[in-house]
């Protein structure tokens, strides 16, 4: 019964966090450890910022929810509908922020906090163990599962990234003109 709680406490917690992202909880989106940040020089968000985004960013990834906090904050998430064929658990919730004093914007990816609670897991499991009998292979394991779920993480936001420069009407720093 021992081992049972701490997946009972992962479970609880991705319950309460998927009702945290799907009610827009503001601390939610304001908080946490992040695992990626993309800074966008000379992009602003404007008024319309998160339907022009929402309908760019649909075509490049995959079903991205946006929502605005505030002026200089538009939180976003992946929806819950994917395709039937693939399926994977989203390990970061993410904001825009615009910084007015920067002149940029930034992506930044937070840790869903059931990553962070199955991370402290796997490594209580991994050094509670005895020297010897150490569970390399389940950490392999949980390494690769997690590592590709970052992976396409990091990718989507990226494409995040990549629809925000190209709504913003602002241009490429290729685009502009030596000084």
């Amino acid at each position: 019964m021992k081992v049972f709680w701490p997946f009972l406490a992962i479970g609880v917690l991705a319950i309460i966090e998927f009702l945290a992202a799907r009610m827009w909880a503001r601390v939610y989106y304001l908080i946490g450890l992040p695992l990626f940040r993309m800074r966008l020089p000379n992009v602003r968000l404007g008024s319309d910022a998160e339907q022009r985004l929402a309908t760019t960013a649909d075509h490049r990834v995959s079903r991205i929810a946006f929502e605005r906090l505030s002026e200089s904050a538009i939180a976003f998430r992946e929806r819950g509908n994917a395709s039937v064929s693939f399926r994977y658990l989203p390990v970061f919730h993410g904001l825009v922020r615009y910084a007015p004093e920067e002149g940029a914007t930034y992506v930044i990816g937070w840790a869903n906090y059931w990553f962070l609670a199955a991370c402290a897991l796997m490594g209580s499991i991994f050094f509670s163990a005895s020297k010897y009998h150490r569970p390399w292979d389940l950490t392999v394991f949980f390494v690769l599962i997690f590592g590709t779920m970052i992976a396409i993480a990091v990718w989507r936001y990226r494409m995040v990234a990549k629809a925000l420069r190209a709504t913003s009407g602002a241009p490429s720093p290729q685009s502009l003109p030596a000084q």
